[in-house]
């Protein structure tokens, strides 16, 4: 029987996302030779991109599917997390400078954009602008599935787990302030939280909470993407912080 749904569909999302910078890259390059050389410095990452996405995603879903079919495997994630990130990632970079890492995170912070602006469409999409509402909507377990909807919980969880990269940059980057049990406590109990979403409510108005999630995300990680620009917009988007901090929070509570 074929599979239309679920855990199976995740290896859509970083294909389509890799696509989109893809043609992004084409289309500017279309522009004449002086485009292509300030593009030049790019076209590596693009390719690296391009090639682990032809090697991986076409088995990450069986993987994802055997690897979570016991609660096992996640535990063994969160210990290696916290591992990594209080115990041997600082002792690593204890004699070390910390490194830059700008590219990369400008390139995780637009995927993170994207993949939450997707995820909180998805969502949107698959119910909540016509059928489902805050009162009472059953999740429905074997007739008639919702399977669009169930697709967009696992992904939401897959994406909790790509998000244990927030304490990794930091780790690598020395900000160690950013370190706080708060933070960590946030990843690791934002992944157990929506396993379970996924395993045992994966429908009806317990995905709620996708919606301003997601939101948040794409607020977020924009604006941690314009930061990345330097000081002058630092100091542009230092009025916006106290905001997103008061949603932060409030999201969190």
């Amino acid at each position: 029987m074929p599979v239309a749904g679920g855990m199976v569909t995740f290896p859509i999302m970083p294909n389509t996302l890799v696509h989109v910078l893809m043609y992004t890259y084409y289309l500017l390059a279309l522009q004449g030779p002086d485009m292509q050389k300030k593009l030049a410095k790019f076209k590596k990452y693009l390719t690296a991109i391009q090639m682990v996405n032809f090697k991986f995603t076409n088995q990450l879903s069986k993987a994802i599917i055997y690897a979570f079919s016991s609660p096992v495997y996640l535990l063994v994630i969160i210990a290696l997390y916290l591992f990594f990130v209080l115990v041997a990632g600082p002792k690593f970079m204890e004699n070390r400078r910390p490194y830059s890492l700008k590219k990369i995170i400008a390139v995780y912070n637009i995927l993170q954009v994207l993949a939450n602006a997707y995820l909180f469409y998805g969502t949107l999409t698959s119910g909540w602008t016509d059928k489902i509402s805050l009162g009472c909507y059953p999740i429905k377990y074997e007739d008639d599935p919702d399977l669009k909807l169930a697709g967009m919980v696992w992904k939401v969880f897959t994406l909790k787990i790509v998000d244990l990269l927030d304490t990794i940059f930091f780790v690598l980057r020395k900000k160690s302030n950013q370190v706080t049990f708060l933070h960590v406590y946030h990843h690791v109990s934002t992944i157990a939280i929506s396993l379970l979403g996924a395993k045992y409510f994966p429908g009806g108005a317990a995905t709620f909470p996708i919606l301003p999630n997601t939101l948040v995300h794409v607020l977020m990680y924009t604006y941690y993407l314009l930061a990345l620009q330097g000081p002058d917009m630092q100091k542009k988007l230092a009025r916006f912080k106290k905001y997103l901090t008061t949603i932060q929070l409030v999201l969190l509570t």
